[in-house]
């Protein structure tokens, strides 16, 4: 992305456009102001930040930040993971919000949250010694002292895959 577009949603396609005034009114009062980027964004727009996520207080969680824009009509959307900006797109047009949700928010939050349940998966597993391993689907006793109840097989196939694709 250059310094001087925007990351722009539009009737169902993603292009560089320049960016809009309240954009760079936001950038000014931030640092003018010494405000963080979302309370001038909050400021310029005349609205209050809302968000939608999973895992928010995780480090692996994902979280998208979105602002109505009031005087053009539209939003403005920022994809964070673990504090960081990955990316923000503006919406100019108010009919495109809900497609965009569907087809790039919600997308973007599943894969985190899968993430962040594969995670959760793998330390309940070292919790327990178990090291997974290739998934054999014959029963055997993967406990180091023989003695704890298994886990589910579904649970245990779900970390060999994970072990396998990384």
């Amino acid at each position: 992305m250059s310094t001087d577009t925007l990351t722009t949603y539009r009737h169902g396609e993603i292009v560089e456009l320049p960016e809009p005034d309240w954009y760079v009114r936001a950038n000014q009062l931030g640092l003018a102001d010494g405000l963080d980027w979302h309370e001038s964004l909050s400021k310029v727009l005349r609205s209050s930040r809302g968000s939608e996520g999973m895992e928010r207080a995780l480090c692996d969680g994902a979280e998208v930040f979105y602002w109505v824009i009031r005087d053009e009509g539209g939003h403005y959307a920022e994809f964070c993971t673990g504090g960081d900006i990955v990316e923000g797109v503006w919406i100019p047009e108010a009919a495109d919000w809900l497609p965009f949700r569907t087809q790039h928010v919600m997308p973007f939050l599943r894969a985190h949250a899968a993430v962040a349940l594969t995670n959760r998966l793998e330390l309940v597993l070292q919790h327990f010694g178990i090291t997974p391993g290739p998934w054999q689907p014959q029963r055997q006793s993967r406990w180091p002292s023989g003695g704890a109840p298994a886990l589910p097989e579904s649970l245990l196939k779900a970390a060999a895959a994970r072990r396998m694709a990384s």
